[in-house]
């Protein structure tokens, strides 16, 4: 689905010194009429059975043969089928977010605030107000929030700590510089893994997304980009290096696995990367 998105944008004239404002969430609904022409009928539909199965809601109008649908009501977390694991699911979130800010790459990026700290459907809202979209219009109490951002067991804590550096991650990397080029992607060899690379003069980054629950293998052919390709890449969350060989860069991406690929590693302030959610609040 995500190189679906680079074939529509082809299709418009899109002078190079614009910026797209790029909306990942949004306190109001998801439109399906926005995805008619990126997701099949099939897609929409099994979309459409998940929020339901998680307690969202979908918005429907009057046509001429009588209702479609316009609108899924439903927070992020709960458009994507529920894991019982708790860090699984965090990794999931995370990883779907790092796709999303890898595919913007040098346009200006937003995020929801409920999705900083990845709060689900709040159902209790939704029924006391009954406006379906107050699904996800959740008013956090102060100090309910600092203490879901204080444990380091809760998803809220995982997703917001997660969030906060992708965020100054993507702010400090060069290679997304708003003057730099569109982002492209590249082929993995593996349907479930994608592998995005944004790049401005000799700055680069090859952002690795699994979508994948379990370990998935990886090819990635990189004589087609024009870069100095160097002998290593470096992960930037997790500092791990990779080795290029033969214009190929090959390895295993473990379950949801989000990896910010650099020949060195981006310098950000420590105090950004410390820097709480909460304190924002």
């Amino acid at each position: 689905i995500a190189a679906r998105i680079f074939d529509l944008i082809r299709q418009y004239d899109i002078p190079k010194q614009s910026i797209r404002f790029s909306v990942a969430e949004s306190h109001d609904g998801k439109s399906v009429r926005g995805s008619l022409d990126l997701l099949t009928p099939s897609e929409q539909q099994a979309l459409a059975r998940i929020v339901e199965q998680n307690d969202g809601k979908i918005k429907t109008k009057a046509v001429i043969h009588g209702r479609e649908p316009y609108e899924l009501c439903a927070s992020t977390r709960d458009t994507l089928i529920r894991i019982d694991e708790q860090v699984l699911e965090a990794d999931r979130f995370l990883a779907f977010y790092t796709m999303a800010f890898a595919l913007m790459g040098r346009h200006v990026k937003s995020i929801y605030f409920n999705d900083l700290i990845g709060l689900g459907n709040d159902c209790d809202r939704m029924e006391k107000t009954g406006e379906l979209r107050d699904i996800k219009r959740t008013r956090s109490n102060v100090a309910e929030l600092e203490k879901r951002l204080s444990d380091p067991g809760s998803i809220h804590f995982k997703i917001a700590r997660g969030i906060n550096n992708l965020i100054a991650l993507a702010d400090a990397d060069p290679a997304l510089d708003f003057r730099g080029n569109e982002a492209e992607m590249l082929a993995t060899g593996n349907p479930v893994v994608c592998c995005i690379h944004n790049h401005y003069r000799h700055h680069h980054t090859l952002t690795i997304i699994s979508t994948s629950a379990k370990a998935e293998a990886i090819s990635i052919d990189l004589s087609g980009i024009d870069w100095e390709l160097p002998e290593t890449v470096f992960d930037q969350f997790t500092q791990a290096a990779f080795v290029i060989k033969n214009e190929k860069l090959a390895l295993k991406a473990e379950a949801f696995h989000r990896l910010w690929l650099k020949e060195a590693m981006v310098k950000i302030l420590p105090e950004y990367i410390a820097i709480g959610i909460k304190e924002h609040c």
